[in-house]
């Protein structure tokens, strides 16, 4: 299932390989399974937060001076996240205790603070990204025996840093080692797609043993997978690449090769729910795979919300399958008026959905320029579309002006992801590339980013 590749990988993280087999307290069948928490939160966007984990959810609602106090029933003691209107707090939670925390949504850094029992608990999970500094483009372009030696130096950093706390908690201090190491873990997944990309070259020769923290390691542990955010992420990140590393065929793709592992590794649970699920996100996409992708999630899927979720997934997919008309566009031009699909008609169009604050957008764009120099001539238009908000519109005009983006750029009207374009095409991340035939119908719907070779391969075929 190839995903996008994620320079900003940030797992979660915990010790050493032989200590990731220790025993692990299990909280989940505590009696008391109440947690009683409250707080004060300003300038919310929608007088709410919602609390939650694996199979679990509460939304509550906010008073009108922004105090909120509730019991929650906790499925177990661990991870959970508390969003604030679009802001994500990650929170540290066991049965039978309490929290309090204010927070100020335009000043969440100078503001957070937490109270009761959790309370250092809490406040080390906030601060933990204080603790070092790590820039994930230089990290990942360092070389194997580097970057794994940089890996380990974070994880001894995260441990020090944990260490120097005055925190008792057994079971909080010994989660937190094991998140530490699934970092490191899930971090190696990562390093081959990301290297490659930033370095601009095809493959990267990797030691003997490279992967063995990650492969070393218990990865059906269903316990762990519901209460560890950071287990969660290495056991799909190491699914993952191994399904990459499956060949491809006319009736095989990245998402058939990942439910088969999922399938072989996990009985009925809702690890094995939860991992499925991840197909509906990169995993499916409209082309020649997509019946048998969704025949066979279906028949694995045992989650009834999760298998109405691919039903409709799969019917709107099914809109923009290969020879359909393509969604329509008329959108506000950099140059001046307006410029519709219609417009267009006679010629390919490649289209790139990208907005100013993406940063993985910014890095395709000196091979997009590229790419357009190299096919000025032939029988096709490239377009940029921004996504952007109306209060990026100023800085939409100046980047298209400072970066000399090649082609007609395009702005969809500060409606972001529920642009009508974007909508009929369901976008959902970004860069999205889209390519039109000259007769306005659909030609692939996800196609190959600039940065990759196949895209030049594609163009020398139909152009």
């Amino acid at each position: 299932m190839k995903k996008q590749v994620l320079l900003l990988l940030v797992a979660i993280a915990a010790i050493s390989c032989g200590e990731t087999n220790k025993k692990k307290s299990d909280k989940t069948n505590s009696e008391n399974k109440e947690f009683f928490i409250s707080g004060n939160v300003k300038n919310s966007p929608n007088g709410m937060v919602t609390i939650f984990g694996s199979e679990f959810e509460k939304d509550v609602i906010l008073e009108e001076d922004g105090s909120f106090e509730t019991t929650l029933e906790l499925p177990y003691s661990g991870y959970y996240n508390a969003i604030f209107g679009r802001t994500p707090i990650e929170l540290y939670l066991e049965q039978g205790k309490d929290l309090a925390l204010d927070i100020d949504l335009e000043q969440i850094k100078e503001s957070l603070s937490f109270s009761g029992e959790l309370d250092k608990e809490n406040q080390f999970l906030f601060n933990k990204k204080e603790a070092i500094s790590v820039d994930y483009r230089e990290l990942f372009s360092e070389e194997p025996k580097e970057f794994t030696k940089s890996l380990k130096d974070i994880e001894n950093q995260l441990n020090s840093a944990l260490e120097e706390e005055d925190i008792s908690n057994s079971d909080f201090l010994e989660s937190q080692k094991r998140e530490f190491f699934y970092q490191r873990a899930s971090l190696l997944n990562s390093y081959e797609p990301n290297h490659t990309y930033l370095k601009g070259i095809d493959e990267v020769e990797l030691p003997s043993g490279f992967y063995d923290p990650a492969e070393k390691i218990n990865l059906t542990d269903t316990l762990e997978y519901r209460i560890s955010n950071g287990y969660k992420q290495l056991v799909l990140g190491n699914f993952t690449r191994k399904s990459e590393q499956m060949p491809l065929n006319d009736s095989l793709n990245e998402s058939l090769h990942f439910m088969k592992i999922v399938n072989e590794k996990y009985p009925e649970s809702f690890a094995k729910n939860d991992l499925l699920k991840e197909v509906m996100g990169y995993g499916l996409k409209p082309d020649k795979h997509l019946d048998k992708v969704y025949d066979v999630y279906m028949e694995n899927q045992t989650d009834p919300e999760l298998k109405q979720q691919m039903e409709d997934v799969y019917a709107a997919l099914n809109q923009i399958t290969p020879g359909k008309d393509s969604p329509t566009f008329n959108y506000e031009n950099f140059n001046g008026g307006t410029t519709s699909l219609e417009d267009l008609k006679g010629k390919y169009v490649y289209i790139d959905v990208w907005a100013t604050w993406c940063v993985p957008c910014l890095n395709e764009i000196p091979y997009l320029k590229e790419v357009a120099k190299d096919y000025e001539g032939k029988n096709i238009e490239f377009v940029g579309i921004s996504i952007d908000e109306d209060k990026a519109y100023d800085k939409w005009k100046n980047m298209v002006e400072e970066k000399e983006l090649a082609g007609v750029q395009l702005y969809s009207g500060g409606d972001a992801w529920n642009a009508e374009f974007a909508k009929g095409y369901r976008v959902q991340s970004i860069p999205r590339f889209i390519l039109i035939d000259p007769e306005g119908k659909i030609y692939d719907a996800d196609t190959y980013r600039p940065s990759d070779k196949k895209l030049r391969e594609l163009f020398d075929e139909i152009l």
